[in-house]
Order: C-alpha cells, then structure tokens, then sequence
C-alpha cells in the first residue's frame, strides 16, 4: 500500500510541474534544461552548464531557436538550422548546448553508420542501428568533421575547433587531413 501511495503522489507533483512548465510555454524537457541554464521564464539560471541531446537533436534545436534567440553574437535560429542540417545529414552521434559564459555547441560525429542521429532506429533503419552497421574510415570521419566546421563557420561563431581525442583538453583549429594520428572526437564552437 505504502508503495503504490508514493507512486500516486509523484504522479500527482510531476502532473503539477507539467501543468507549471505549459503554462511557462515550456513544450519539452529541452526547453526546459536550455530555460533553467539561460535563467528563462523567470527560472532562476543555474550557469554555465551542457544540456546534452543525444537522443533528438531536433528537439534541442528547437529549443533553441525559442529559448535562446540571440545572446550578443549568438544567433539561435541560424544555429537551430545548422544542428537541423547536420541532422538530417547524418553528421551527429550527439550534439550538447549550453554556456562556458556565452553559448557553445559541441558535436560528436559517429564513429559506426549505426550511430547518426537520423536513423530511425524503430522503423526502416533497424538493422543500420542494431548490428548491420560499420565502423566509418578515418578518411570518411575526417570529411564528416570538415563538413561540420563549415556548416558551423556559417553561424559567425567566436571560438570554432575541432577536439583530437575524448582525453584531449583543447581544440585545434586547422582542417582535418584524415589521417589516423588525428582521432578526431568532436567539434567546439563558441559565441561571445
């Protein structure tokens, strides 16, 4: 009895929160996360912070675009529709938002074909997710992040690199070769 009283309670406080945030016009839990990190519909703002996406890039694009329309030279449609481009391309693993101060991006691209943004992993792309697919060359890698920092380069951002490694701290800025000493991971870009 005790158990299914609390289930009935949380039930009830996460009814309330999701009458609160639609009431705020806070349409998804990226909406909210990019409101709490920018300090949004009178939230109080929790800093510098990743809201990371990796399940629907879409969404945080979105959220984006209404949460943060611009922040000094950021502008958030151009870089909603960089995110929605490079989707849709299959060019993202994982994508993560937030600020270090002003706005940063980071995109990872996918190491296996199994592992872009754009599959439907339910649907027609099942077995490209779940097993059929392949490791991409580091030639192919490498084009793929050059693709990514020249799609980014668009949205005019301050700081734009390229990270070598998961271990790696700072971020280079010259074009990617493809050459395996490079291990590209995931690319940086920064508005001020």
């Amino acid at each position: 009895m005790g158990r299914r009283r609390r289930l009935n309670e949380w039930q009830i406080e996460r009814a309330k929160a999701d009458q609160l945030l639609k009431e705020l016009g806070i349409e998804t839990h990226a909406q909210f996360r990019v409101a709490v990190v920018y300090g949004n519909h009178g939230l109080p703002s929790v800093g510098d912070l990743d809201v990371s996406s990796s399940d629907d890039p879409l969404e945080l694009a979105n959220a984006i675009e209404k949460e943060v329309p611009s922040y000094n030279d950021f502008k958030g449609r151009l870089v909603a529709q960089a995110i929605r481009d490079l989707h849709n391309s299959g060019l993202i693993s994982s994508v993560s938002f937030g600020r270090e101060a002003s706005p940063v991006l980071y995109v990872e691209v996918p190491y296996w074909t199994g592992q872009a943004s754009n599959l439907d992993r339910l649907g027609e792309d099942w077995d490209k997710a779940h097993g059929e697919s392949r490791k991409y060359t580091d030639q192919e890698r490498g084009s793929m992040f050059n693709k990514i920092i020249d799609r980014l380069r668009e949205t005019v951002p301050d700081e734009l690199g390229w990270q070598k490694a998961a271990d790696h701290g700072s971020y280079e800025t010259d074009r990617l070769t493809g050459t395996a000493r490079e291990q590209p991971y995931k690319v940086r870009a920064w508005w001020d």
